[in-house]
């Protein structure tokens, strides 16, 4: 038996509520997830500072009648103008200019409110949560933040390679020194340690030139390098708690290797620490006050996904050089063999830039794969997103990911220079095509 004819409403009322429902569904939708993409908090003009916010949804969103502020208990301080749509996968960059408060250089905290808080009364307690927020160290001139998600799920904000204002974000930026062991749960007459190690072929001061009694500190266990320290290339060298010349013996460490220390009366946690180096910014011009931003930083902790070295007498030992140091994933526990299974990722991948060709496994190492890039990165940054783990009885692993940004997939909605924030509507195609449709039936309802 056949299907009954599809009839439609006849009362034009009726249809017209029809076709306005179906309309609607392609709207911006205000719930979709809105984060902080990149940061710029110092410059000098001609520059200027920004905020870059990306909306990660699968659904345009509508940030007018939003609140963006640097205090959480003062949360509309700036109102987003209305309409402010971002498309999906889209980004809208708003300069400081347009907003009613100023960036510090110094650190900073940017939170984003949905427009809900508009009647909740400054002053409550507990405040809102914000909807996205972001802190952020001082920086030097011209450097952006960028938004970094690990493979273990832990967001952070390091420097940007390179700025890409309303566009994906570059790979971080590497330093040339970098912390590669960290010991800081040592076994009763052990001594905690960490190690750095230069990974450029020229010699790295950890100092400024033209201000060298501002030194390099190795936070966590505030140790000032001594004035006129320098690295030689491809150097390592310890950082420890105890006399360096006792170290020495103690360990046997040949005697090309530099020993710092003692740092103090502090000591490294056992329950998690925060250790990074941190360079000093060049100071201003009317001020003595110097500020220190981190060129390579660790959070590490003791229960997973980092390593287990609590009460084992292990330390972290970190896997990749030139990967990001502060990824769970990057780090193992110096004599247990990090072990690649079907749940646990093979290596990083970046999923818009670059390919890793091929990761040569065999049973018991791991070889790190030859990596292609697109003409937009460089092989450095390629590394810096591209891990490879051991993988035991496994074939060989490939990534293909998807191309690089651009029509096709990232359709970037900025706020147009010059300096004032837009109240423009960026519609996306769909929804453009959604919109005359509706129109035209709208206008052959009427007639």
């Amino acid at each position: 038996m056949g299907h009954p004819p599809l009839s439609f409403p006849s009362s034009p009322s009726i249809l017209l509520l029809l076709l306005l429902s179906q309309f609607l569904l392609l709207l911006p939708d205000s719930r979709a997830s809105v984060v902080f993409s990149e940061l710029l908090t110092h410059t000098d003009p001609p520059d200027i500072d920004w905020v870059e916010l990306e909306n990660d949804s699968e659904t345009a969103v509508d940030l007018g009648g939003w609140y963006l502020t640097d205090d959480p208990k003062n949360w509309t301080k700036h109102e987003i103008r209305s309409p402010t749509i971002i498309d999906s996968k889209s980004y809208s960059v708003i300069y400081e200019t347009a907003f009613k408060f100023r960036l510090s250089s110094f650190g900073e905290s940017v939170f984003l409110f949905d427009s809900s808080v508009a009647d909740i009364p400054l002053g409550t307690n507990p405040p809102p949560d914000p909807a996205a927020e972001a802190t952020v160290p001082a920086s030097p001139n011209g450097e952006t933040f960028g938004r970094y998600v690990g493979l273990d799920g832990v967001v952070s904000y390091p420097f940007m390679k390179t700025r890409t204002r309303a566009g994906h974000n570059s790979a971080p930026k590497g330093s040339p020194v970098i912390i590669t062991e960290i010991n800081y749960d040592p076994l009763p007459g052990d001594d905690e340690w960490v190690k750095i190690e230069s990974i450029v072929d020229t010699v790295t001061p950890l100092f400024l030139d033209a201000y060298p009694e501002n030194m390099w500190n190795l936070v966590g266990v505030d140790f000032l390098f001594p004035r006129g320290t320098s690295i030689p290339a491809r150097a390592q060298a310890y950082v420890v708690g105890v006399d360096p010349s006792s170290f020495r013996t103690k360990y046997s460490i040949p005697e090309e290797v530099l020993i710092f220390g003692p740092w103090g009366n502090s000591e490294l946690s056992a329950i998690g620490e925060d250790i990074g180096l941190w360079a000093p910014d060049i100071p201003e011009s009317d001020s003595t006050f110097v500020a220190y931003y981190p060129k390579e930083e660790v959070w590490y902790k003791p229960e997973s996904p980092w390593p287990q070295v609590v009460g084992t007498g292990n330390y972290l030992k970190r896997i990749s050089k030139v990967s990001y140091s502060n990824d769970a994933y990057n780090w193992e526990s110096s004599g247990s063999p990090s072990i690649c299974s079907e749940t646990t990722p093979c290596f990083i991948p970046d999923p818009y830039h670059c390919t890793v060709a091929s990761c040569s496994i065999s049973t018991e190492t791991c070889n790190y794969s030859q990596r292609i890039c697109q003409s937009s990165q460089t092989e450095e940054d390629v590394e810096f997103y591209n891990l490879c783990y051991p993988r035991v009885n496994s074939p060989p692993c490939a990534y293909t990911p998807p191309g690089p940004p651009g029509p096709a997939g990232y359709n970037p909605s900025v706020f147009p220079w010059p300096l004032e924030e837009s109240s423009s509507v960026v519609l996306s195609p769909n929804l453009t095509i959604a919109l005359v449709t509706f129109l035209v039936q709208l206008f052959r309802i009427q007639r």
